[in-house]
């Protein structure tokens, strides 16, 4: 026995050898991303840039900082890409465990009783009618890790960590922009309703003095059904307003992980108040570190990582496998005659195995996986290109939003001057019904542009955050 464990231990020590020499099979990640600019086509601005870790803080408005602070807390699909990303620690360990030694603690007993015709089991102190034995030992198994397998399950591991936190990270960002879109998007339906309440209750008083002149046989009845349309319309629009108000109040319950109607918070987010502005300007970045900041580039490096050792498990099943196995087992007995002499034994075994007739099956494997890993590197460079895309637009779409807010509020006060010398003129007779009706609904339409400019304003600065990966950076606890 003991030259047969010197012959396994010397196979396994050249096998050793040989798989040190071998290198890793999983092939090298290199993402190549093509030349990229060196500068984004930004205008200036003399604004200082908001902290990107919490660029919310930038509309300096209460309520919405805590509403993004109980969506970080509570947010259903934020715990969920959290789960993940412990669900690919502990695949990742299981990988690398996969390649180590197993170790088990086995048992046996039986016992053999004669039951009729000649005992079985005799000594010098007579015949025995039972006997009984036990067995325990342990065993050890061991598919060693030849040809870079170590290394193939490391790559994996770095690469599903490497996605899911990634992953994680984006949906954080995702969240907070979600979050604050959502509280934007509330407070503007709240100013467009009560925009329009106010414009329909002014329509109504005009039709309502309209009346008597038209019952007096003073004003044509077709001018007058104008007046009675524009107030219809707006107070048609206001009820589309209020239902975009309820609309946003669910959604923003849902973001903080709450059934809609459940929000403590609700009766305080329905009062209404001014759509926040943004008070910073663009974050200040290049390309090249849009690279690190953006989480759907990190999670395409992941994802190329884990192709990388796909492609290395698969080259591992065109070798030779290596399994060593071994076990010691202590036999005595319970009831009857004691054994005779020592009854510990040890066993060691190597056994190699090779891949015959499925190397055609094993080789298209191969190519599959080498294609998946190509088409990973492919869709690492395409998801740089759509980053830097999106970040560029985000910027000018940011610097024209913030001027398009200051002109519709000049716009604005234009047409409140109007509107009020044409109500001066129409009461002492000199201007004429439709030109009264012009003034309040151009009035009208300028309040409402210019709401919706700072909502275009306030989302483009939502937009450019999260496009810079904005708040993506777990706090540390």
């Amino acid at each position: 026995m003991a030259s047969s464990i010197k012959s396994a231990a010397a196979l396994t020590g050249a096998l050793l050898a040989a798989a040190s020499v071998s290198g890793c099979l999983s092939p090298k990640v290199e993402p190549v991303t093509g030349p990229v600019a060196e500068k984004f086509a930004e205008p200036d601005s003399a604004i200082a840039p908001a902290d990107l870790a919490v660029w919310w803080r930038a509309f300096d408005d209460v309520l919405m900082n805590q509403v993004v602070d109980e969506a970080f807390a509570q947010n259903i699909t934020l715990k969920q890409a959290v789960l993940r990303v412990r669900e690919g620690r502990a695949l990742g360990r299981q990988t690398i465990a996969g390649v180590l030694p197993t170790l088990d603690a086995k048992g046996s007993a039986s016992s053999t009783e004669a039951l009729r015709g000649q005992d079985l089991f005799s000594s010098e102190r007579g015949l025995e009618q039972k006997q009984a034995y036990y067995s325990f030992g342990p065993s050890a198994s061991w598919e060693v890790p030849l040809f870079g397998q170590i290394q193939t399950a490391a790559v994996g591991y770095r690469g599903t960590i490497r996605a899911a936190t990634a992953a994680a990270r984006g949906a954080r960002a995702s969240l907070a922009a979600e979050a604050a879109q959502a509280y934007v998007d509330l407070r503007t339906a709240q100013a467009r309703a009560d925009l329009l309440e106010q414009s329909a209750r002014a329509l109504e008083a005009i039709r309502a003095a309209n009346q008597k002149q038209v019952d007096a046989g003073i004003l044509a009845k077709g001018d007058f059904a104008r007046t009675v349309s524009l107030a219809a319309n707006a107070r048609a629009r206001a009820e589309v307003a209020r239902a975009a108000v309820r609309t946003s109040l669910d959604r923003l319950a849902v973001l903080r992980g709450m059934a809609p109607g459940t929000d403590p918070l609700e009766a305080e987010l329905a009062k209404p108040a001014p759509a926040p502005t943004f008070k910073a300007g663009a974050p200040r970045s290049t390309p090249a570190n849009l690279l690190r900041a953006r989480p759907d580039i990190a999670q395409a490096e992941g994802e190329a990582l884990q192709a990388s050792a796909q492609v290395g498990a698969a080259r591992n099943a065109l070798l030779p496998q290596l399994n060593i196995g071994g076990q010691i087992n202590v036999l005595d007995n319970i009831n009857g005659s004691a054994l005779p002499g020592d009854q510990t034994q040890a066993a060691l075994s190597a056994t190699i195995s090779m891949p015959l007739f499925d190397w055609g099956s094993r080789l298209a494997n191969v190519s599959v996986q080498k294609s998946r890993f190509e088409s990973s590197l492919l869709g690492y460079r395409d998801t740089v290109n759509k980053a830097v895309a999106e970040a560029q637009g985000a910027l000018t779409t940011f610097a024209r939003t913030q001027d398009a807010a200051v002109l519709s509020r000049e716009a604005e006060a234009a047409a409140i001057d109007r509107d009020n010398a044409q109500a001066a003129l129409y009461r002492v007779g000199i201007s004429s019904l439709n030109d009264r009706l012009d003034a309040t609904n151009d009035l009208i339409t300028a309040r409402l542009d210019r709401a919706t400019a700072d909502a275009d304003a306030a989302a483009s600065a939502i937009a450019v955050y999260r496009a810079f990966g904005g708040a993506s950076v777990f706090p540390k606890s």
